[in-house]
């Protein structure tokens, strides 16, 4: 019996690390997307503001 306890805790732990580490790849992932809609963005502003000099 004591074994299954064991078993339990040792799947239970993996389990919190597995979702912290999701939670903390899924910012990064979430950030890396921000930066890319941000460059794009500046990208078409300054595409816009050469179309209005000439």
């Amino acid at each position: 019996m004591e074994t299954n306890w064991i078993t339990l805790a040792l799947i239970f732990i993996c389990a919190i690390a597995l979702i912290f580490f999701l939670i903390i790849r899924n910012q990064k992932d979430k950030n890396d997307v921000v930066s890319s809609l941000n460059a794009q963005e500046d990208l078409e502003d300054d595409a816009e503001r050469e179309k209005d000099i000439d």
